[in-house]
């Protein structure tokens, strides 16, 4: 995933990755199952819902991934959600 470390054109974290999507840059949002499974365990799962159906609405692909995988755990220290975006955002 080469994208990732290119300057500007990822973002990590629920709060940018909720600005990502309202924006429509993102191209392909990744989320941790060790996200999804903690929010749901607290009750906080909606905003996280919102941010994945809407991405999926505006065509990114939304990928789920498992938590077992090194793909996951380090998916889950740059705060379980990430997205690659299909243009640079200025904020």
């Amino acid at each position: 995933r080469a994208e990732i470390n290119k300057d500007g054109l990822a973002v990590y974290g629920l709060g940018d990755v909720n600005k990502a999507v309202r924006a429509g840059a993102v191209s392909k949002l990744l989320v941790s199952d060790l996200l999804i499974q903690e929010k749901r365990r607290a009750d906080d799962f909606a905003g996280l819902d919102l941010a994945m159906r809407e991405a999926d609405n505006l065509d990114a692909e939304v990928h789920i991934i498992s938590g077992e995988h090194e793909a996951g755990r380090k998916l889950r220290g740059l705060g379980g959600i990430a997205a690659l975006l299909r243009y640079k955002l200025t904020w």
